[in-house]
């Protein structure tokens, strides 16, 4: 079983977000995740310092053209150069017919791709976004948030949020849309420390309507000795832990058992759910739990709740197949 081991802390940061457009039913459904947004008019915490680097001069920018969008990038300046008080910040503006539509303000921005310029332009129907912007907060490991820049004449972006982890790129051929790979971090922290935290694996591909959850996340599930295996490895794992599981307080961010649990006893349910089973992930749970361990019905809960903060928990309709008060078939 693959799994994602991330190994840093998670921090919160403030992240400068595009005006939100309501995501409908059918787009959850299509599996399109993160935010669908038209821009926020170059709205930001600090305009005055914004606009000082805009007027600091070609020499410190790059430029890139994709039909009739300028998209600039306004590198940090260097600690010495900062005024009292001033932030190391980064900006990459989008500007249409000179008038600024969008800027991504953060401690580091980048342009991750970007499309070859076409000689009549891209229309919104166009398989693949114009281009992909990475920007990252900075300080204790987080937050990395990708901006999807959508083709069209109206402006449109898709704010996808990964925590600490960081997207991977593929394509086929130079115009095609790349594919995006990551370990969705929302598990991090949970019952054992960020290091050892496993992460299910993301694949997104691009759609008319934004990234969505790959179909080739969905794959064949482990046959009857591959499911043994994982049930002996949860249920040697709880077994060692001994017990009683103290169930998280709604006050809290972990369960009071943080750090005695290994994390084989969750990584291969996310390993099922992230393909595709979490039928058989709540099937392989309840048959591995020793009946001589108690708070079997609490870790559940606490799972389940977990998930619901993955990005995969809309999209995939989850709360159909994983009730946190699902009745157990072998014994509470």
């Amino acid at each position: 079983m693959t799994r994602f081991l991330l190994c840093a802390a998670l921090a919160l940061a403030a992240l400068h977000i595009p005006a939100r457009a309501q995501e409908s039913d059918v787009a959850k459904t299509a599996g399109i995740v993160g935010e669908i947004g038209t821009g926020n008019g170059c709205a930001v915490e600090d305009s005055a310092l914004f606009e000082k680097r805009r007027a600091e001069g070609p020499e410190t920018t790059s430029r890139l053209v994709i039909d009739d969008l300028a998209i600039t990038l306004y590198p940090r300046r260097a600690d010495a150069e900062l005024a009292d008080g001033e932030l190391p910040m980064e900006y990459i503006a989008i500007e249409r017919g000179g008038a600024c539509q969008h800027v991504i303000a953060d401690a580091n921005a980048f342009i991750m791709w970007a499309r070859p310029s076409a000689p009549d332009g891209y229309s919104a129907a166009d398989p693949a976004p114009l281009a992909i912007f990475s920007s990252y907060s900075g300080g204790a490991h987080c937050c990395t948030t990708l901006h999807v820049l959508f083709p069209g004449k109206a402006l449109k972006l898709q704010e996808l949020t990964l925590g600490n982890a960081e997207a991977n790129i593929s394509q086929d051929w130079a115009g095609s849309a790349p594919r995006l790979n990551f370990g969705d971090d929302s598990f991090a922290y949970w019952n054992v420390s960020y290091a050892g935290s496993p992460a299910g694996g993301v694949m997104l591909d691009w759609s008319a309507e934004g990234y969505r959850l790959s179909d080739s996340m969905r794959s064949d599930a482990p046959d009857a000795d591959g499911l043994k295996a994982l049930r002996d490895e949860i249920n040697s794992g709880l077994v060692a832990f001994g017990g009683p599981y103290t169930p998280m307080a709604a006050s809290e961010t972990a369960p009071a058992t943080k750090g005695e649990l290994d994390p084989i006893i969750w990584s291969g349910l996310l390993d099922l759910i992230y393909s595709g089973h979490a039928d058989i992930a709540a099937q392989t749970f309840d048959e591995a739990w020793p009946t001589e361990v108690k708070g079997k019905r609490a870790f559940w809960r606490d799972f389940v709740k977990q998930m619901e903060s993955t990005l995969i928990w809309e999209p995939w309709n989850l709360k159909d197949q994983l009730d946190p008060e699902m009745a157990f078939a072998h014994g509470e």
